[in-house]
């Protein structure tokens, strides 16, 4: 993956919030949840976390620097690590833009496998996020149905119901099917 924190931020100024790219001011609740809104979405490929990087009253995002990069890679790492219910492994980084220290961290997209990642203290479904646009919403029961299903090697609509019998099929359907 070809990206430096310069270029993000440069993608952030131009596009402002999006899908894939959040600007936060610290690893709060919010934080946490974008990692796992990144971690979750399907086919996303994940997304990057900016810090260092303000949005003023205009609209315009301003590069305010970290005071503490390496304390802030320190404890993001950590949270990754220790707050989810499974390991997120982050590609931090850190480079100067316009003169101060901007920490840019991606956030890979889990397997669908290992979804979903949610908070383990809160749980399923409160603890878990999608990224819908340039937010991150919670995890509703339909969510969750898609992810399980994603996670099968064959999907949930085509696999095969052991309680279904042959009254549950249309006939009208199978004969079109047929032709």
């Amino acid at each position: 993956m070809s990206w430096t924190p310069a270029t993000v931020v440069a993608t952030l100024r131009d596009l402002d919030e999006t899908t894939r790219i959040e600007a936060k001011r610290g690893l709060g609740k919010s934080a946490h949840a974008s990692i796992s809104a990144f971690a979750n979405e399907p086919d996303l490929r994940g997304g990057w976390l900016v810090f260092g990087v303000v949005r003023d009253e205009d609209g315009h995002y301003d590069v305010v620097g970290v005071p503490d990069p390496d304390g802030l890679q320190a404890e993001l790492s950590t949270k990754c690590r220790t707050l989810f219910n499974r390991a997120i492994r982050p590609d931090v980084r850190v480079d100067r833009v316009e003169g101060e220290l901007v920490v840019v961290a991606y956030i890979p997209e889990m397997a669908p496998g290992e979804k979903p990642v949610y908070l383990a203290a809160t749980g399923l479904p409160r603890g878990g996020y999608r990224r819908i646009g340039s937010t991150d919403q919670r995890l509703l029961d339909t969510d969750l149905a898609e992810l399980a299903s994603l996670a099968q090697s064959t999907p949930f609509d085509r696999r095969p119901q052991a309680q279904a019998t042959r009254a549950d099929l249309d006939e009208e359907a199978i004969k079109a099917l047929r032709r």
